[in-house]
Formats: structure tokens, sequence, C-alpha cells
């Protein structure tokens, strides 16, 4: 898993950004300017800011690393770079080569977009190298490498041009859902509802169905503490395994923004489309929710892994005066889909769990309810016409020990939805007419009982 690190952002008062001697050098000082018992006069000259010779070069050495070189020897590298509360920061290097060897001068968080931040490198900079003959207009440097950073960030690689564009209908995607009918692929879903509503409980659930189904999931989690997360996983069935990545406050560093190049990268790597969790928006957004600008800020890292085809599921909370939601109305138009989970079992139990959607771009209508029993949540829906019970039955007597997703698929056939299907499933395996034994990669096999009795019995 791709770590980022994470530092305090710069403070010209912090102990660990002590020039380390100019790295490990006796002499070092002295070799770039007239120490204090040196003679200036055999100081190396260092070209000044008014004495550039070729032009700076400005790379974008990846999605997180932008370098500055001066044609004087001085480096400006930021790596790691990441979006901290919807502001950029990285980790700054500032270098110098002389003779050969490199020399550093400072090396730190940074707020790029900070004008504060900013003043304080220059500040810094000026002072650790004032008794060299390193020349250079610090304020102008940082201002310029800055501003190149936040034009790279801003604008992407090459433009493209507008005429360049592929039509709409040049390919031909079917809706596809991660779990349906709650979350399609390339897509956001919210689950909202009061603390302690059942919520976490029912995504990990939701979660362990798209891994059976072959979905691999990535979970962000700011708010469980490891042995609350351990304790879900048995109460659900869900078990660690290759599928399943689990970044929670128990991992150094800390999970990072939904936006964030580690987990872009990793959605980009999955062969299909991923589950991402987001638990929850408060604790990753940082700011005021009621800022319709923050909101829309944090919500565009959700729908940049939706564009890449994940099934992003933002959790959150409702207010003190009800609501689908908390916090500005903007959380809602980036949404593709919501639910309002109320917990309406008459106790602190998980028993009965009602989702009301508060919008579908899917045309999703009507309260979805949930049953808990043995680890499962059973969605009521209304019972199969006999004939379809008949052809489900039928299709899982002729494939004993079939997985989730394959039976799933196999119902299309017969024009039933895969949600019906998972229901069939889960309603059998409560009633004790279908088995389910462990399989691979976490998977689950289902069997009608009868046929479990004859495979024992031969």
């Amino acid at each position: 898993m791709s770590a980022v690190l994470r530092m305090p952002l710069i403070s010209v008062h912090a102990e660990e950004l002590r020039v380390n001697a100019m790295l490990g050098r006796a002499g070092a000082i002295a070799e770039l300017g007239a120490g204090r018992n040196g003679n200036a006069s055999t100081a190396p000259q260092v070209p000044s800011s008014d004495q550039r010779g070729p032009s700076r070069q400005f790379s974008v050495l990846g999605e997180d690393h932008y370098r500055l070189v001066l044609p004087e020897g001085t480096t400006f590298d930021l790596d790691r770079v990441r979006r901290e509360r919807h502001a950029l920061a990285g980790e700054l290097s500032v270098r110098y080569t002389l003779r050969g060897t490199e020399y550093s001068i400072a090396r730190a968080d940074l707020a790029v977009a900070s004008l504060r931040a900013r003043a304080d490198w220059a500040r810094m900079l000026v002072e650790r190298t004032g008794r060299t003959r390193l020349d250079l207009d610090w304020s102008s440097l940082m201002e310029e490498f800055c501003g190149c950073v936040l034009s790279a960030d801003r604008g992407g690689t090459a433009a493209v041009d507008p005429d360049d564009l592929p039509a709409v209908g040049a390919t031909q995607e079917a809706i596809s859902f991660i779990r349906e009918p709650e979350v399609p692929a390339s897509s956001v879903v919210a689950v909202t509802g009061e603390t302690e509503v059942g919520k976490s409980t029912l995504v990990t659930a939701w979660a362990r169905d798209a891994i059976e189904a072959g979905h691999p999931v990535l979970i962000l989690d700011r708010e469980n503490p490891r042995p609350v997360v351990l304790d879900r996983m048995g109460r659900v069935g869900l078990a660690d395994c290759p599928e399943l990545r689990w970044w929670g406050s128990w991992c150094d560093p800390d999970a990072p923004d939904p936006a964030s190049a580690s987990v872009v990268n990793w959605v980009k790597r999955q062969q299909r489309p991923p589950m991402v969790i987001v638990d929850s928006l408060s604790a990753f957004h940082g700011g005021d929710e009621n800022d319709a600008t923050l909101m829309r800020q944090f919500m565009n890292g959700p729908r940049k892994l939706a564009s890449l085809g994940a099934g992003v599921i933002v959790q959150h909370h409702t207010g003190k005066n009800g609501g689908n939601y908390r916090g500005s109305s903007d959380f809602g138009p980036a949404l593709d889909q919501g639910f309002l989970v109320t917990n309406i079992s008459g106790n602190r139990l998980l028993d009965i769990l009602q989702l009301r959607p508060f919008k579908s771009r899917y045309g999703l209508v009507g309260d979805i309810t949930y049953h808990y029993s043995g680890g499962l949540f059973v969605r009521e829906e209304r019972p199969l016409a006999p004939a379809q019970a008949d052809q489900l039955t039928g299709l899982l007597r002729t494939n004993p020990g079939i997985n989730a997703g394959d039976f799933e698929q196999k119902t299309a056939q017969f024009h039933i939805s895969r949600g019906r299907a998972r229901s069939f499933l889960n309603a059998g395996v409560s009633a004790g007419t279908i088995s389910v034994v462990p399989g691979a990669a976490n998977a689950k096999k289902y069997s009608l009982v009868e046929k479990a009795a004859e495979c024992s019995a031969n």
C-alpha cells in the first residue's frame, strides 16, 4: 500500500528545520562562503538572481512530484504532494550543488497556496544562506515555484481541444452495479443517518457482498478503532483477504483524502470496478461543512474516483434539526444516489433498518427494509412469483457450490435482478433451505440443503 508522509506545516521556528551543518561536512559553510575566519576573496562566486544564464527548468515528475532547477545549481523539489483540508501540501526540499557535492538547505512540509507559509520559507532560506555567497531572491523564487506547482495542479497535463472530444454515444456503457440497487459502479452514494443507527455495519455488509461478487474494496476510516472494526467484521462475516484493504486509524500514516494520489492510483490498478468507502465525511472534510465551496471541493475527490469506475460510499450524519444530511446543500447535487438510514427496530439493536432514497439518478423509488439475522442483512422485497422461485431453485440445484456473483449473473436469463437473486440466497440461508460454506478469497459457496445432504450421503 502506498504511504503518504505527514509532517507539520512549515514554521521557521521548528527545531527540525536546522540546516544540519550544511549536511554533515565541517567547513561546508566556509566552502560556500567566507566563514568567520575565512577570506571573502577566496569564496566561490555564485551568480546572483540578476545574473541568470540559461532559463530555469520546471518539471512535473509525477502526479505528486514537482521540481524547479536553477542554472546556478539550486533545486526546489516538492514531493509527496497531497491535499490536506482541501489545500495542496507537499514535502519541499531546497538543495544547492557546489563542485559536484549536493548540500541541503532545508526540508519540511509546505502549504503551497499559503502566502504566510511561502513567506516563512523565503525568510528561513535567507537566514540559512546569509553567511554564504548564495545571493538569490528567495521570496521571488518561492513565489515562482509555487505558482508553477499550482498551475500544473489546476491545469493537469496536456490540454485537450474540444473539437477532439469523442461523441457521447461513441461507446455504449450499460449501467452496472457493485451491489444492486444500492451501489452502482462509477457513482457516488451517500449513506446518512444519526449516530449509531447502523450505517457502518450495513456498509461493512455491503463490502462483504462486493468482495463475494469479485469486487475489491478499500475502506478509508478515520472514525473507528481497530477492536470495533474487528467486532463488526466478525458480526457480518467479513474476513481479511487480498480483496479487502482497510486503511484505519491504526495505520501509519492516517487514511488519506479520497482525492490523494495513492487512492486514485489504487482505483486505476483494479481490474473490476472497486468499492471505496469513506467513513466519515466529517472526519475527512476538516472544515466548515456549511461552506458550499469547501463541500464541493471535498466531493470532487469521490467524484474523481467515480469517474475512474469506482462505486464510492460516503457516510455522513444528519443534523440536529433533521433533514437528509448535515451541512451545505451542495452535498446533495454531488451525489448519484443517497440513502437516509433509520433503525425501526424499536430498540438499539440492528434488527430492522430502513433506507429511504432521497436522491437517485437510477430511478430508485420506495423504501428498502433490511432484517438483520445471523450476520446477514436480508432485504425485504415483494415475494418472488412461484414460477421465478422455481427457476432460481432449479438453477441452484444444477449449480451446487456456486458463488453469489456467478449465481446473480445466471439469473439474468430469467429477467430477475441481481438484487432479488441475492435476496433469494440470503432468505434461503436464514430459512435453512440453502447451505453456505466458505470458499477461496472470502467468497461463499451456496447449495440447496437437499443437494448438500445427497453429497454427504455419497
